[in-house]
């Protein structure tokens, strides 16, 4: 697998999950691909880190307490500061009705839990592209 070439500045990633084992897991499995990460715990948390300052991406798990990752994704998409900061949504529900409401609330990935590195790797690659090397 090759690495995300890294210009002056390396992509930031904004994960927000409610448990605190899986922002650090998946903090650890992005910075070894050398993607700068900061984390939320909660949707409320993510929206004054994005506000205050917007990632290159955000990482967003689908089940949360108050804001969940749909509502989340979708207040994110409302938002003309942050509807083109590209949204993965992660989850460990696997069925194709969730990937699409996923995918319907302006999600531009979506990835099964347990996370597979190369995999979540390679999304956040491909959803980052168009960001990185505008036509």
């Amino acid at each position: 697998m090759s690495a995300l070439p890294l210009d002056a500045q390396s992509p930031r990633v904004l994960i927000v999950d409610d448990e605190a084992d899986n922002r650090e897991l998946l903090s650890i499995m992005l910075g070894w691909e050398g993607f700068v990460t900061r984390t939320a715990a909660d949707g409320e948390q993510a929206l004054l880190s994005v506000a205050a300052d917007p990632p290159d991406v955000i990482l967003v798990d689908l089940m949360m307490p108050g804001i969940d990752g749909l509502e989340l994704t979708a207040k994110l998409k409302q938002n003309a500061e942050s509807n083109g900061i590209p949204v993965i949504m992660l989850s460990a529900m696997n069925d194709s009705a969730t990937r699409k409401r996923a995918l319907s609330s302006g999600a531009a990935a979506y990835v099964s839990k347990p996370v597979d590195r190369s995999e979540l790797c390679e999304q956040v690659r491909s959803v980052l592209k168009p960001h990185l090397h505008p036509a």
